[in-house]
């Protein structure tokens, strides 16, 4: 993709098509630009300042086209809500969030079932809302207890993997 001024990240749906686009204006605020599956069309869907408490950023797109799922202040802490794009007032449906702290992870998505299984959560572990996974978690947990263990999955039926164990 030819680089643009003032764009500082991109984001590709599950088809590794780039569909969004945050960068500053000329004054210095953030846009995210998002284009259409079907018109392909680009809109500008959030502008803000910088650091303001109406900042929005996206985290990945769903299986369906048409939701994203961006990070946004929910009260007072950072959240993941999901966004229809083709809603004209963008209503955010809560995805998750975290009592009391911010969401800062990344979700983790499972490509080849286009579904998201679960969401980094620092030094804390990974949470997972896959129950195969979750359960894969929580016997690691309990073989290998006061540390925080971290699934990177190496195939993709799941049968082996990769971990990684820090305390």
């Amino acid at each position: 993709h030819q680089s643009q001024p003032n764009i500082n990240r991109w984001m590709t749906d599950y088809e590794q098509v780039i569909r969004a686009r945050a960068g500053n204006d000329r004054k210095g605020n953030r846009y995210i630009t998002v284009k259409d599956p079907s018109s392909g069309k680009s809109k500008n869907l959030w502008h803000h300042k910088t650091f303001s408490r109406d900042a929005v950023s996206f985290v990945a797109f769903d299986k369906d086209p048409n939701i994203i799922y961006i990070r946004a202040y929910n009260e007072n802490y950072l959240a993941i809500f999901k966004v229809n794009i083709t809603d004209p007032e963008l209503k955010r449906e809560l995805f998750f969030s975290l009592a009391n702290q911010d969401v800062e992870g990344s979700l983790i998505i499972d490509y080849e079932k286009k579904s998201i299984i679960g969401i980094t959560n620092g030094d804390k572990g990974n949470i997972y809302f896959d129950n195969q996974v979750k359960g894969i978690q929580e016997r690691l947990n309990k073989a290998l207890p006061n540390t925080i263990n971290r699934i990177h999955f190496v195939t993709d039926d799941k049968s082996q993997f990769l971990l990684y164990s820090e305390s």
